[in-house]
């Protein structure tokens, strides 16, 4: 009898589900390594059956369980989004990171993300091979991911403005500048400047994101990894309580 037809792998938990079995795993186990089996029986499923594997495997493509060596853990990413408020800056990067860890959600984001259900229904049936019901499926877990992780329409969801906290600094005293696009004819360079975005009264940061050739396109997902790199410097910077850099401080005799 010929086997049935089944679509490639994709996580079948929105990353907001996969969050609440990752708590239940840590509730009862922290961050201590354990089998499979342990986590089954910590999300509250019997046996190693179809779901409980599925479900397992969708938090380890989130990133937010760690293997090695036939042993799991919950994940860095995981303790972040768990103990970070979900308003915070660092909460809303590591969200986004998460939702697009899954190899085809970051392809449908990078590549597709401007285009409605019926042509993302088509290229995962004929480009990718799924079957028609586990399109169907993929969709609708890939929409509510992007939407929890602020990824959808104009890149954050309701609620995560607030995720840079500006009640501690003062007031900044003008608007940010307008984006300035220019085109370099002789070239083919495509260039965006966001200039003197202030931050706090004295202080401003100048942004330059550049594209170059005619087929770079600016995405949402290229701030994301912009974001993470200014997240790298925001832990290069350490102030003493004199508000000096440490960098700055010389060395003892």
């Amino acid at each position: 009898m010929a086997g049935v037809e089944r679509s490639p792998n994709y996580p079948s938990l929105t990353l907001q589900e996969a969050i609440e079995r990752t708590r239940r795993i840590y509730d009862k186990f922290g961050r201590r390594t354990l089998t499979s089996e342990d986590a089954f029986t910590a999300m509250g499923y019997k046996s190693a059956s179809g779901t409980a594997k599925s479900h397992l495997g969708a938090l380890r493509a989130y990133g937010l369980l760690d293997a090695s060596k036939g042993t799991l853990r919950v994940s860095e990413r995981a303790m972040r989004l768990m103990m970070t408020p979900s308003d915070s800056f660092e909460y809303v990067t590591e969200a986004r990171a998460a939702a697009l860890e899954p190899g085809i959600f970051r392809d449908l984001y990078e590549t597709k993300q401007d285009e409605g259900d019926g042509p993302l229904r088509r290229y995962l049936v004929i480009e990718r091979k799924f079957r028609e019901d586990g399109a169907n499926r993929l969709l609708k877990v890939y929409r509510d991911t992007l939407s929890f992780a602020g990824l959808d329409k104009a890149g954050y969801a309701p609620g995560m403005s607030s995720a840079i906290d500006t009640k501690q600094e003062p007031a900044a005293t003008e608007p940010p500048h307008s984006v300035d696009t220019f085109v370099d004819r002789e070239t083919g360079h495509v260039g965006e400047y966001l200039v003197k975005v202030p931050l706090a009264k004295g202080i401003s940061a100048t942004v330059s994101i550049e594209a170059y050739g005619g087929s770079a396109t600016i995405r949402p997902v290229h701030i994301d990894r912009l974001a993470e790199y200014l997240k790298l410097a925001k832990h290069a910077i350490v102030d003493d309580e004199d508000g000096e850099s440490v960098d700055d401080q010389p060395d003892d005799a």
